[in-house]
């Protein structure tokens, strides 16, 4: 995983939706649960864009 990308390099939602899929799909081939929090996908965020995952949504004007 990169890390501190720019977090409007987003152009869609969708693909907003599909970075935050791919969390949960390494989160869950890691730990071998198909669960992960909303506690966690904020955490991996914030350390893959250096920017929370509500302020990155503002920044796109969502």
């Amino acid at each position: 995983m990169e890390s501190r990308q720019d977090p409007s390099s987003f152009s869609s939602l969708q693909q907003l939706l599909e970075e935050l899929e791919n969390f949960v799909a390494l989160e869950s081939s890691k730990n071998d649960n198909p669960w992960v929090s909303v506690t966690k996908l904020r955490k991996l965020f914030g350390e893959n864009y250096g920017i929370s995952l509500e302020e990155a949504v503002k920044v796109q004007g969502w």
